[in-house]
C-alpha cells in the first residue's frame, strides 16, 4: 500500500507517520529521510527545475523518476514531496492519500518559526558553502523550492505568499485526488 501525506502541516506529522506505520505502512519516508541522501537532493533539483522552469529538453517527473526516489518507500510525507502532490497523484494511481488541514493562522505562525525564519538565514547559507556536498544541495533544493512554489525570492515574499500558497495546495490537491483516494480531515 502506498500513503502519501500531502500535507503542509508540520506539526503532528510525526505522530501521523508513526500511526501508519504501526499499521503497516513502512518504511515512511519523510523530508528528512529524504534530505539525508546528497544524490537524491540533487535529483530533487532537478525535478523542481524540470517543474517549475522547463527547458525544451525538461521531462516532468513521473513514476519511474519517483520511483527512483520513492520506490523504497511505502509512506511518504513533507518536503520535498508535497510540492510534487499533482505528479505524486498521476504517478500512483493506486495509492491513498492524507490531507490534513490547520487553522491557517496557527500553520503560518509554525511556518514562520521552522521555515521561513531559516531558509534565508544568512548564517545558514554560510554553514551550507562549508559542507557544499550535503547541506549545500538541501539549501539549493529548499530554495528552489521556495522559489518555485511559492514564487518568494526572499524572506519577506516567502512570508507575504505563505498563505496563498497554503490555500491553493489544498484547494489543488482535492481537485487532483479522486475523492475514493482522500482522506482530508482537519
Amino acid at each position: 500500500m502506498i500513503v502519501m501525506n500531502l500535507s503542509m502541516v508540520r506539526t503532528g506529522t510525526t505522530s501521523l507517520q508513526h500511526a501508519l506505520e504501526i499499521l503497516g505502512v513502512k518504511p515512511f519516508a519523510h523530508g528528512f529521510t529524504i534530505f539525508t541522501q546528497s544524490r537524491d537532493l540533487v535529483m530533487w533539483q532537478q525535478g523542481m527545475r524540470d517543474k517549475w522552469w522547463p527547458q525544451s529538453d525538461s521531462t516532468p517527473f513521473g513514476r519511474e523518476e519517483f520511483d527512483n526516489l520513492l520506490g523504497q518507500y511505502e509512506g511518504l510525507s513533507d518536503w520535498p514531496c508535497i510540492a510534487f502532490s499533482e505528479e505524486l497523484i498521476k504517478a500512483y494511481p493506486e495509492a491513498k492519500a492524507i490531507l490534513v488541514e490547520r487553522e491557517i493562522e496557527s500553520w503560518y505562525k509554525s511556518f514562520q518559526k521552522t521555515v521561513s525564519s531559516n531558509v534565508f538565514w544568512p548564517v545558514m547559507h554560510g554553514i551550507a558553502m562549508m559542507d557544499y556536498h550535503y547541506l549545500g544541495q538541501f539549501q539549493i533544493m529548499t530554495r528552489l523550492m521556495v522559489r518555485g512554489w511559492f514564487e518568494a525570492e526572499n524572506q519577506k515574499e516567502l512570508e507575504e505568499n505563505a498563505r496563498r500558497t497554503y490555500q491553493e495546495h489544498y484547494d489543488n490537491v482535492k481537485k487532483w485526488c479522486p475523492e475514493e483516494r482522500l482522506l482530508a480531515f482537519d
